[in-house]
């Protein structure tokens, strides 16, 4: 009787564990992706507004209009965003002080916009990128020409936000476990009563 009794315990147990490790991880997976994409689509934004507040002048380079306001994130400070473009070639015509020496990891040629990838900032921290292209619009003539804009940003605050959802998921996990093996030890008690002699 005993011997029942614990084999059903050990198999309800490894059920349930099994049951609340896969209903956490889907959980956790759908949580990730749909933050990951709220995230992108919040760089997108902001990729595209740096985009549209670029001129063309008549010489062929460009002016940043949005420098005028002199952003701090794209300043060579820490913590700073960085931002690079190029022409379709490859060929860089733009980057923030942040950005100082290094490239922003794009390949050229880029068949299908936007991208989005991870990546290291140059002081280290854990990185997203964007890329899309884009024309900018110029004052006195048609423009013609199609130029590559990237911006990266920290994506610490996604992470730790994500840290936080996989900590809550164990400790409710765990909350959830400890209430439940006892029930299942109580029913199961109950249910061979019967069968005691």
């Amino acid at each position: 009787m005993n011997s029942l009794r614990v084999r059903l315990l050990v198999w309800l147990s490894f059920c349930l564990l099994g049951m609340f490790a896969v209903s956490g991880l889907l959980l956790y997976v759908y949580v990730y992706h749909e933050m990951e994409v709220h995230f992108d689509d919040v760089l997108l934004e902001r990729v595209n507004i740096l985009a549209r507040t670029t001129e063309q002048r008549a010489d062929g380079t460009l002016e940043f209009e949005f420098l005028e306001a002199n952003l701090s994130q794209y300043q060579s400070t820490n913590n700073a965003d960085c931002y690079q473009v190029w022409r379709r070639t490859g060929e860089t015509v733009g980057r923030s002080l942040s950005l100082g020496i290094q490239d922003l990891p794009v390949t050229f040629p880029i068949h299908q916009y936007p991208v989005f990838k991870n990546f290291t900032l140059p002081d280290g921290r854990a990185g997203r990128l964007a890329v899309v292209n884009f024309v900018p619009h110029e004052e006195d003539i048609r423009p013609t020409e199609t130029f590559v804009m990237a911006l990266g940003i920290s994506r610490e605050e996604l992470d730790n936000t994500l840290a936080r959802v996989f900590q809550g998921l164990c400790l409710a996990g765990l909350a959830l476990v400890l209430g439940t093996f006892p029930a299942v030890w109580l029913s199961v008690r109950r249910a061979l009563e019967s069968l005691d002699l």
